[in-house]
């Protein structure tokens, strides 16, 4: 975080959790790309690029009503699929 801190114990929220998974699989990102979702204006720019490649494999989804949610919480069953469907990727 920009403090410096690692925060092992907090939650992570699902703008983190694609910008994870993003970067460890090298997806190209580009900051200035729009992500199709709903809610695109809200994701932080930080994420948006990671985001979009993410969502672009397939790799992450929105939820209903076409929103990506950038801000909640990332859930179990959210970060399982995402690491499944991270692991089937040719």
């Amino acid at each position: 975080y920009e403090d410096g801190t690692f925060r092992p114990g907090a939650d992570i929220t699902r703008a983190e959790m694609a910008v994870m998974a993003a970067r460890a699989l090298k997806l190209p990102a580009e900051p200035t790309a729009q992500t199709g979702f709903a809610d695109d204006g809200d994701i932080p720019v930080w994420a948006r690029g990671y985001i979009g490649a993410a969502a672009g494999m397939g790799l992450v989804a929105g939820r209903e009503g076409g929103i990506f949610a950038p801000g909640d919480p990332a859930s179990r069953a959210e970060a399982v699929t995402l690491l499944l469907r991270a692991a089937g990727r040719k």
